[in-house]
């Protein structure tokens, strides 16, 4: 009678070197598939603070809109890794702030820390994951759009100075110190 031939299996390193293979192969993939999610559609200056919460992921974060307002980024306080977004606007962008009387002002652009010292850039704006924002203000055109730390992901869109003043500064909490008693016109 004879004898069926034995069926080799296979030893355990050679199972081995194949979850080896397959672990590095799926990293690869899994990272190459974030890294095409992480792509943005282009930003308007109404979808700024929604876009900011939502790449976020939980963590603080600053959107940095260079000194041209025309490429801007997420950098997150964990990572050293940045967000590239793009960063759709009609006309000029400038950046808008109160002076000591509650007057709107232009306030040029904003200097951001880096390894080598300090760099103008056009704006930020910081989340934190407690859900409060940096206030900011920003004109584009004759359109104003004011970012508030708390409430609507929208910012309030107007053309009137007094509307965003409104939103920002309500008088009988905080006076505008201007009058006879401080020296201001």
């Amino acid at each position: 009678m004879p004898l069926k031939p034995m069926r080799r299996g296979f030893s355990l390193i050679e199972l081995l070197v194949v979850l080896l293979i397959m672990g590095v192969v799926s990293s690869i993939a899994i990272f190459a598939l974030r890294k095409s999610n992480i792509a943005t559609p282009p930003t308007t200056l109404s979808t700024l603070k929604n876009n900011l919460f939502s790449l976020s992921n939980g963590t603080p974060s600053t959107l940095i809109c260079t000194a041209a307002c025309q490429h801007c980024f997420i950098r997150t306080e964990n990572s050293s890794d940045t967000i590239p977004i793009s960063l759709k606007k009609e006309g000029e962008i400038t950046r808008y702030g109160f002076d000591r009387y509650g007057e709107l002002r232009p306030m040029g652009n904003a200097v951001i820390p880096t390894e080598k010292g300090y760099k103008e850039v056009c704006f930020t704006l910081k989340y934190s994951p407690e859900g409060f924002f940096s206030p900011l203000i920003l004109k584009n055109n004759q359109t104003f759009y004011a970012y508030t730390p708390l409430g609507n992901m929208e910012p309030l869109i107007t053309q009137s100075e007094e509307k965003v003043r409104a939103l920002f500064y309500d008088e009988a909490i905080i006076p505008t110190q201007n009058g006879n008693y401080y020296g201001a016109p």
